[in-house]
């Protein structure tokens, strides 16, 4: 994820780790994206899948069946 790796570059810099608004801020937005991982990660999320139905070929064009001519050589 790149909030752990933005939390990791915060604690590298010296600057960055004076603000501890920035460290906040990115620890909330970790937590939040995780809680929103694990909400969308259920085990139960299996639906059964739909059948798809049956679909037959169908053209409106007649194939013309010629045979080549092998007396016109170029």
């Amino acid at each position: 994820m790149k909030h752990e790796e933005a939390i990791r570059v915060h604690s590298l810099c010296k600057i960055l780790r004076k603000m501890d608004i920035l460290q906040d801020v990115l620890s909330q937005t970790h937590k939040r994206s995780l809680d929103k991982y694990l909400e969308l990660d259920r085990e139960d999320d299996f639906d059964e899948t739909a059948e798809a139905p049956e679909i037959r070929a169908q053209t409106h064009q007649k194939p013309e069946i010629t045979s080549p001519n092998f007396c016109t050589v170029q």
